[in-house]
């Protein structure tokens, strides 16, 4: 947040009118009751220029991004039905709520069909067993052209999502108990401890957000996920810390392959931290005595676990030092715990056994769902991943696929010869193996330990700016331009489904 200030009642009466206008499908009562002619509504101004209005101190309930009004998860789930949605599968969830856009292919198309809407409309995103929203966001493409092409290219894009900055602004309540912070679950059967739709409208008036940081704003959404909405985690900050490492560590052996990396660390915190966490408990950074990402990061690296490099005033993870005698000792926990546990399935299968109860088999889900990362080169770097690309600018690559396009065609270029740490040096003739040239540039280090190549025009007007000082035959360092690369590239998701009368995935 940049600056915040109370609107005149002159400008209440102006919002609530807006609202009146863009949302139909809300009475005037229902208005009155979000915002209160007298009441006093509170403005705040994010870094994106996104304004976000919140009613005497409560909740946000709308924001306002490139000139149009938006409502807020927290109004959503007082009004479920005040704007279109479309649904998702549960497996594909967590993929927005990490950050990421829902895709056409995502969407799940119910019996009576997704309806009419054109692009550019507002819609919110549900799966079918919740009926609360996730997220908010404006379609991309047009119902007409989906019947005439079908579930394929862009589907929301999404503004604001369940647990992003706009959410820890407000009172961090949930509508149910199906909201975890990495998946959104089916409704389960309302208990006396679940909240309801009463409850949530309550929190929207009287919830305190006094305390709440909103260091970031609802567009970069990849960053705001530390936040908690759970009771159950752990109040003191040593027992947040030791469950900070001990996700941390096990984030670095279960989800994080060299391959992977570099990788920015808003992006393994959310997608590999959070989902390393021990089911029933809440990581909270801020519970923590690093309080921050960047300040766990630092701490880290500082520890020799990893290496870290900063691309655009971001921090990336370069390198996880596998042979860091935390990082060896920690394994073996797992390789422990691991093999405890199949002892045990073992016990309880013989047990089984010995009373004639055969274990069942289980079911394989109808609805098995895989969802796989992919990127789309924008036109300056096309030529990096070849002809094909170039003749058709919607060729998605998987992650090790761009790599080694990026190889390849380092080696058609010719970048990987001596002027580039001198990573020619070779003992096998070219002319038979040309592919173990680019390899030794890759691997290829100066003697800072740093592997490099030579940059041409096409890397550098492509990856690096002006002021960077890198021109045409500069020797740049491997993992600096792969960062670069990747985050130039435009980010897809393909969702493979599991046919069953088929036996088979399609896409």
């Amino acid at each position: 947040v940049t600056n915040s200030h109370q609107l005149s009642g002159k400008d209440v009466k102006r919002i609530i009118k807006e609202v009146s206008a863009v949302f139909p499908s809300l009475s005037e009562k229902e208005v009155k009751k979000i915002i209160p002619s007298k009441s006093e509504v509170t403005v705040s101004k994010m870094s994106n220029k996104t304004l976000v209005y919140s009613v005497a101190g409560g909740c946000p309930v709308f924001f306002e991004y490139e000139d149009e009004l938006f409502p807020t998860v927290y109004t959503l789930w007082e009004y479920p039905g005040m704007l279109q949605t479309v649904f998702t599968y549960s497996e594909v969830s967590p993929k927005v709520l990490a950050g990421a856009d829902l895709m056409l292919p995502g969407f799940i198309v119910p019996p009576e069909g997704l309806g009419t809407f054109e692009a550019g409309d507002q819609s919110t995103v549900s799966i079918p067993e919740n009926g609360y929203p996730f997220a908010v966001g404006t379609m991309q493409t047009g119902s007409e052209e989906i019947k005439e092409k079908g579930l394929k290219g862009k589907g929301v894009k999404v503004l604001h999502h369940f647990p992003d900055v706009l959410w820890a602004m407000g009172s961090k309540s949930i509508p149910n108990a199906g909201f975890l912070q990495d998946r959104i679950y089916p409704a389960p059967e309302k208990s006396d401890g679940d909240a309801d739709v009463g409850e949530v409208a309550d929190s929207l008036k009287h919830a305190d957000i006094s305390g709440a940081e909103g260091e970031g704003d609802n567009i970069d959404r990849t960053k705001a996920v530390d936040t908690s909405a759970s009771t159950s985690a752990p109040k003191s900050a040593g027992n947040m810390d030791e469950l900070v490492d001990t996700c941390f560590l096990k984030a670095l052996h279960t989800k994080v392959a060299d391959a992977d990396l570099p990788m920015e660390s808003s992006k393994f915190f959310s997608n590999c931290m959070l989902a390393s966490r021990p089911a029933g408990t809440d990581l909270d950074i801020k519970q923590s005595s690093y309080k921050k990402l960047s300040k766990l990061i630092k701490k880290m690296e500082k520890r020799g676990l990893i290496t870290v490099k900063q691309i655009r005033k971001e921090d990336y993870i370069a390198s996880v030092v596998r042979d860091h005698e935390i990082y060896k000792a920690f394994g073996e926990e797992l390789k422990a715990e691991a093999s405890a546990a199949a002892t045990a399935a073992a016990t309880a299968t013989a047990t089984a056994e010995a009373g004639d109860a055969s274990p069942k088999k289980p079911q394989e889900s109808k609805n098995r769902i895989e969802v796989h990362e992919m990127f789309r080169a924008p036109s300056n770097l096309r030529v990096v991943f070849g002809e094909e690309a170039v003749q058709n600018k919607d060729m998605l690559f998987s992650r090790n696929d761009a790599r080694n396009k990026l190889r390849q065609y380092v080696e058609a270029e010719g970048l990987a010869n001596e002027s580039a740490g001198r990573a020619a040096t070779t003992t096998t003739n070219p002319s038979t193996q040309p592919s173990l040239t680019v390899l030794v540039c890759f691997n290829k280090k100066n003697e800072s330990g740093t592997a490099l190549l030579k940059a041409n025009k096409v890397l550098v007007s492509g990856l690096y700016g002006k002021k960077e000082g890198v021109t045409v035959d500069s020797s740049v360092e491997i993992a600096d331009v792969e960062a670069r690369l990747f985050s130039k590239l435009q980010l897809y998701h393909k969702v493979v489904c599991y046919d069953k009368a088929a036996d088979r995935m399609i896409e």
